[in-house]
Order: C-alpha cells, then sequence, then structure tokens
C-alpha cells in the first residue's frame, strides 16, 4: 500500500553531492562509449533521468498522466508491455524510495481501499476456478496494478495539488483532441479518427468534455468562459472524428444530469453568476449546430450515418448495435455456467468453448475473441455475482464521496474541481453499462486516475472542514 510521508533526510553536504550523483548517474553511459557500445551508450544515457524522476515522484507522476495518452504496445510472447506500464513502474519506485528516505510516514484511508481490495479478491477468486487459470494471470495482475495506481494518485495529487491536476488532464485532453481534429480534416472526414490514444481516447472524450463545462459554468470572469467554451467545443469536434456512438449516448446522458445538478446546487446556494454561465452554454451548443448544418453532406457525413444506424437499431438492431447484442447474449450464458465467482477474469476470449451454443449466431464468426462491450456484463460472465458486486461497490462509495464533494458550498474554483469530479464519476457509473473497457490497460489507469482525485479531494475537504 502507497504510504504519506514527511520531510526527507537530505546529504549532510550540499555541495559534493549533487557531484557525486551526476558522475555516478553518467558513468554507465561514459563506459559503454569506451568500449564503443552505441546501443548500449543510448540505453545507459536515459539513466539519469530515470535517477532524476525516482527521486522526484511528482514528475514521475506527470510523465504516467501523459504516457497513458500514448499507445505503443511492445509484444513480449502473449504479453504486450506499454509505455504506460513502464512510467507506472518508475512511479511505484519513486513513491517507495520516497518513503524509505523519510523518517517518519502514515498511512492515510482513501475511503475506497475496501472496495478495492473486496474487488482484488473477487478477482483472484474467479482466476482460482477460471476456466484457462494461465489467461487469467495477466488481468489478475491488471487489478492489483491498478489498486497501486489508485493509492499513488492519491498520495501524489494531494501533494501535488488537485485542482493542478484536474486541470493537467483536461489540457491533455485537449491536445489530443486538436491532434485528432487535425488528422480528421486531412482525411476528409472519411475515416474514424483515434489519434495517438487509440481506443482509449473513448474514454478521455467522455470524462473530460463534461468536466470542461463543470469549469465553464462556474467560471469566474470572460477569460475562462472562452477558454474552457473553446475547448468543451474542441472535445465536441473530436468526438465527431472519433465517431462513437457509445461515447455519444455517454454526453446525452450526463450533459443534462449535469445541468440539472448544476441548476441545483446554484439555486440551493443562491448565486447568480453560474445560471448565466449556464446559458451561454447555448452558445456551445449553437455553434455545434451550425457545423453540422455546414458540414453534414462532407466532413460529418460518416458521423451522421453512424448516428442514424443507432437510432434505427433502437426498433430493429442492425450493424455493429447487432453484434453487441450477440455478444451480451454471450455473456449472460457464460455467467449462468458459474454464478458465484464467473468463467475466470480474462476468459471471456474462450466463451464459445464454454457454451458452444453461442457460435450458432449467423455473425458470431466476425466478433469471436472480442470484449462482450459491456464492462458490467463482462465482469458477471467473468467473476459472477462477487466480482460483479465489488465493482458495484467501487462504483458505489465513489458516488457516494463525488456527491459529499459536491454538495459543499466552496469557492467557485474548488466548486468547479468538485462538479467536474462528480460528473466524471457518474459518467463511470452509467458507461460501465454499455461501454467496452474501463478496468484494464489504458483504460484501468484512467479509472485510477478519476477514482483517486475523487478519493484525494474528498480527503482534502474533509480535512480542510476539521482545521
Amino acid at each position: 500500500m502507497v504510504v504519506e510521508n514527511t520531510p526527507s533526510v537530505t546529504f549532510k553536504n550540499y555541495h559534493t553531492a549533487p557531484l557525486i550523483l551526476l558522475l555516478l548517474a553518467f558513468a554507465p553511459a561514459f563506459a559503454a562509449f569506451l568500449i564503443g557500445k552505441t546501443s548500449l551508450l543510448l540505453i545507459c544515457l536515459a539513466i539519469p533521468f530515470i535517477f532524476y524522476l525516482a527521486a522526484n515522484p511528482v514528475h514521475s507522476f506527470y510523465l504516467f498522466i501523459i504516457s497513458i495518452a500514448v499507445y505503443y504496445p511492445y509484444r513480449l510472447g502473449g504479453f504486450a508491455l506499454h509505455p504506460f506500464d513502464i512510467t507506472m513502474g518508475l512511479l511505484f519506485f519513486s513513491v517507495v524510495l520516497d518513503f524509505c528516505l523519510h523518517t517518519r510516514t502514515e498511512i492515510r484511508k482513501t475511503g475506497l481501499d475496501l472496495a478495492f481490495i473486496f474487488l482484488i479478491i473477487a478477482t483472484l477468486l474467479s482466476a482460482v476456478f477460471a476456466y484457462n487459470v494461465r489467461q487469467s494471470l495477466v488481468p489478475s495482475l491488471r487489478i492489483i496494478v491498478i489498486y497501486l495506481a489508485f493509492r499513488a494518485i492519491f498520495k501524489l495529487a494531494l501533494e501535488a495539488g488537485i485542482r493542478k491536476v484536474v486541470l493537467f488532464y483536461i489540457y491533455l485532453v485537449f491536445v489530443l483532441s486538436l491532434i485528432n481534429c487535425v488528422l480528421f480534416i486531412m482525411h476528409g472526414g472519411g475515416v474514424r479518427i483515434f489519434g495517438p490514444s487509440w481506443l482509449a481516447f473513448e474514454i478521455y472524450t467522455i470524462t473530460a468534455l463534461p468536466m470542461t463545462l463543470c469549469f465553464f459554468i462556474w467560471a469566474q470572469n470572460s477569460g475562462e468562459r472562452f477558454k474552457f467554451g473553446f475547448i468543451s467545443l474542441t472535445i465536441i469536434a473530436a468526438l465527431m472524428a472519433l465517431q462513437s456512438r457509445g461515447s455519444l449516448l455517454a454526453m446525452f446522458i450526463t450533459i443534462p444530469v449535469l445541468l440539472l445538478f448544476a441548476y441545483w446546487k446554484i439555486n440551493r446556494e443562491r448565486n447568480l453568476a453560474p445560471m448565466i454561465n449556464i446559458k451561454k452554454i447555448t452558445l456551445i451548443a449553437v455553434t455545434v449546430t451550425i457545423v453540422f448544418l455546414v458540414f453534414n453532406e462532407t466532413l460529418l457525413a460518416g458521423f451522421i450515418d453512424r448516428v442514424r444506424e443507432m437510432i434505427e437499431s433502437l426498433a430493429r438492431p442492425k450493424g455493429t448495435i447487432a453484434l453487441r447484442l450477440v455478444l451480451w447474449n454471450a455473456a449472460i450464458k457464460g455467467f449462468l455456467t458459474s454464478p458465484i465467482v464467473g468463467i475466470g477474469i480474462g476468459n471471456y476470449i474462450f466463451i464459445e468453448n464454454i457454451v458452444p451454443t453461442v457460435k450458432t449466431a449467423p455473425v458470431w464468426y466476425y466478433i469471436r475473441g472480442m470484449s462482450s462491450h459491456n464492462v458490467l456484463l463482462q465482469y458477471l460472465c467473468e467473476t459472477g455475482v462477487l466480482g460483479t458486486l465489488a465493482l458495484l461497490s467501487v462504483t458505489f462509495v465513489s458516488l457516494k464521496m463525488g456527491y459529499r464533494n459536491f454538495k459543499r458550498k466552496l469557492k467557485p474554483e474548488d466548486t468547479q474541481v468538485s462538479a467536474a469530479l462528480f460528473m466524471v464519476i457518474i459518467v463511470f457509473a452509467h458507461s460501465i453499462l454499455y461501454m467496452r473497457a474501463w478496468t484494464w490497460g489504458q483504460e484501468g489507469y484512467l479509472m485510477a486516475i478519476i477514482m483517486g482525485l475523487n478519493a484525494a479531494w474528498y480527503f482534502h475537504n474533509r480535512v480542510t472542514s476539521t482545521t
């Protein structure tokens, strides 16, 4: 478990210590240069930066957040190593090193520890009784790593400043959105654009957009309103370039919920300034409408066709909507074979062997090997009732903390943070019913970020209210 700390032990000789550390850091690179090993030299040159990051957990933390936005897997047999896995290892090492160099330590309860431990235990139980135990090893490890990431984020967000980290996340998604918008225009709107973060960009859009709108509603001046309004429009444009109907559905659910809670809070606190900002959201809506009217037959033709197919599927499922129904049906059948502990975390890939009847679906050939594209059903199938209850407990406790943060009467800049984190937990709560992933890969780390920030903000508010 990651722990918090107090001022660190330092070197007694402040002049010679940095020089000694510098010489030690570059010594391997110098040795590689002398023996003429070019590839080894490049590796050794990275050592000083690793030393620096290991000694600065907050900087490692920001590097970790940035690395999640890059999808670049390196295959090692049946295992894929990602940049964010490496930076997570570096982050955890820096946190442990920071702890070891301190004389007094303190373990801070996050409010989510028991729920996460329940999730880990349920996951490991499903692995023990899995159809294929070997297939469950990596997913089991991932859940443990997500919890470690959550604890590290909780600790370092408190140290770096929670508002700063929330804004950093929004700005990161803004940059990703700009890149994707440019790529979308370059391709003439003919292809779906996921960008550097690949499929995880779906999660980026559905989390960052409501967060940005919260900062817009509780903006304190026209400069803030313009900045967050522009960022919101950019993310909306990137969402259109993404052409993800799941992301679009998430926003259709979340934005009305956001407006309802905003009206409730504003009326409760009798604060008229945010009410004016809510009305100005119509400017964003008008801008989006104009873009639709101008580009509906050119850049946005593919996006509109996908939305039309989704609407038509409400009466008669077709296309990928129909395929999802087949995947969901397979997950339910898999759950019925082992209702308590499931078929094993990560074992949905073997569902046609566990439930041979799923192969009778005419489209099964095209979707075999996919996930169920529904986090809750995936957990129901793979981890049974125990795992599903554990996932729901994490969700419920997070919602409870988020709501309590939101309900507090705080300064406008703090209300922006409370509202943003509450809305992002609401997104998580309903999107697990229809989104592809939340608990593995990049998405798992994004889950750790939003849960860690929410828990850290709750801890911060609780401590400040009692002092």
